[in-house]
């Protein structure tokens, strides 16, 4: 029986709140007890960053119509879902927002072939109730006291993020002002409730079904940081290995290219 492909959010606070650790052993009962209940070992088990998720759906379910493999997916920040994944998170692909993340992976020998990049991303500067008309230093003003960004640590977003306000001259002014999502999900969460005045976000966002983008956004050249340029590597698990390569080459199909583009991502291969 085809299933559908089915979602695993991300955990809010309560994964804030356990080791990561602990985390990993979760991700591996949950995604284990679902496997064993349904039957089904076709299901592939793929770790997404928050940033990439919904495209990463809809690829998912359309190589399911192809294939008939279903997939899990569970959303986080790419330095914790990869530090899960050295702990033996039971993950068949890892979809990573930036290059490094896979790259330890493949330097650890826990990758059945090297990273290989499948899209690129950019930022924007996002405010549900200020003015952004003058573009970085519109954050210096007094009416804006805390501005979001993924955390450095473990979101390569957030790593682009500090770039921009380096690059700027602006980041010991903006410092006290800084609020830390541990992804771009939640970073988005903290701008819409209002926690945070302004926030840097993925331009993807623009195009995210459910996310009601209000407000002023003003993207961010390319040239205020580095490239976000963004791998997908099969994880080695001796468990769908054929099949979780062939997924992560289909993320270059050309109906896979087409849904990326629709996020807003370039696609460009190195």
């Amino acid at each position: 029986m085809i299933m559908r492909c089915k979602i695993v959010g991300p955990m809010g606070k309560f994964s804030i709140t356990i080791g990561t650790c602990l985390y990993s052993i979760l991700i591996s009962l949950a995604l284990g007890s679902c496997n064993h209940a349904d039957g089904n070992s076709r299901v592939m088990n793929i770790a997404v960053a928050s940033n990439v998720f919904h495209p990463i759906r809809e690829i998912a379910l359309e190589y399911e119509k192809q294939t008939g493999i279903s997939s899990k997916i569970v959303q986080g920040s790419s330095g914790k879902l990869t530090s899960q994944i050295k702990q033996g998170a039971p993950f068949n692909v890892f979809v990573s927002a930036d290059t490094a993340y896979t790259w330890s992976l493949y330097a650890d020998s826990l990758t059945l072939e090297r990273p290989m990049r499948y899209a690129s991303g950019k930022l924007m500067l996002w405010s549900l109730n200020h003015t952004l008309d003058k573009g970085l230093e519109s954050l210096q003003s007094g009416s804006i006291r805390s501005v979001a960004i993924a955390n450095p640590k473990t979101a390569p977003y957030g790593i682009a993020s500090e770039q921009i306000l380096v690059n700027s001259d602006l980041y010991e002014t903006i410092y006290p002002k800084l609020v830390f999502g541990e992804s771009i999900g939640q970073t988005n969460q903290f701008i819409l409730s209002g926690s945070a005045d302004a926030g840097f976000t993925s331009y993807s966002s623009l195009f995210t079904p459910g996310l009601d983008v209000k407000g002023i956004y003003w993207v961010v050249p390319d040239s205020f940081h580095h490239p976000i340029h963004q791998n997908a590597v099969a994880i080695r698990r001796n468990l769908l290995d054929e099949q979780s390569m062939d997924f992560v080459h289909y993320l270059r199909s050309d109906e896979s290219r087409q849904t990326l583009e629709k996020f807003g991502y370039t696609v460009s291969y190195q």
